[in-house]
């Protein structure tokens, strides 16, 4: 557990002090505190930390539902609530930012490392099941390897047994189906919008009617695909 680093934010000092001592006890050594939601933040950008313990009510200007948001879109990072708070308008803020655990003062040392421990397999978990997909590919194009960074890929078209990468400046026919490709493709980045094409969805300029546009070039949307694709966008 000596590698563990976790957060308290708590702006009562006897109150953070037990919980440095409840967490040192359970054989955490990596403990830093703060009682302010803005020191909370700049922590937050300056260390990675396995967990955070936040307490809602925090004296300043930032309270800990405002940590919490910060520290899961910009860190991923798991926290759970410490809080005397468990009023109806507190609950719905709360819910929209996926604690880990919500837990209500007087906190119970039992229930407190029950859910860290839970949160923290569920987290290390979650770690190594993420993926991780090249930024570069070494695409053999007759007696050369050429690199080819995937943000220039604008779009991949099945041919058979046969893919073509096209970017900008060309276009490579590599002898693997689509499929197969699609398989070392970051999803978040590419999507597929036909049984034939993949498409850069970054590099996406407009949909006109059946169709995606990337550098003026259409490229059709398959019936079964145009659900997943609408799903990504933003749209005002």
């Amino acid at each position: 557990m000596n590698e563990i680093q976790i957060l308290v934010v708590e702006d009562e000092p006897i109150i953070a002090d037990d919980l440095v001592f409840m967490l040192e006890e359970m054989g955490y050594q990596n403990v830093d505190t703060v009682h302010y939601g803005e020191k909370a933040i700049k922590k937050i950008k300056e260390k990675e930390y396995d967990l955070l313990l936040l307490d809602i009510n925090l004296e300043g200007e930032v309270d800990g539902i405002q940590v919490a948001e910060h520290a899961h879109s910009k860190h991923s990072m798991p926290y759970i609530f410490l809080t005397s708070l468990s009023d109806e308008k507190t609950i719905e803020r709360v819910k929209k930012t996926f604690p880990a655990a919500y837990l209500v003062k007087p906190i119970d040392e039992k229930d407190l490392k029950v859910n860290i421990e839970l949160t923290l397999d569920k987290s290390m978990q979650s770690k190594a099941q993420k993926k991780e997909y090249p930024s570069v590919y070494y695409i053999k194009d007759r007696s050369r390897m050429s690199k080819v960074n995937t943000d220039d890929i604008l779009y991949l078209e099945g041919s058979n047994n046969y893919t073509i990468i096209h970017t900008l400046e060309k276009k490579y026919v590599i002898s693997q189906t689509l499929k197969k490709v699609a398989e070392s493709m970051n999803p978040e980045q590419f999507i597929r919008i036909h049984k034939s094409a993949i498409v850069n969805f970054d590099k996406i300029d407009e949909i006109v009617d059946a169709h995606v546009v990337i550098n003026k070039i259409k490229i059709a949307i398959g019936r079964t695909y145009r659900g997943g694709l609408m799903a990504r966008l933003d749209t005002i």
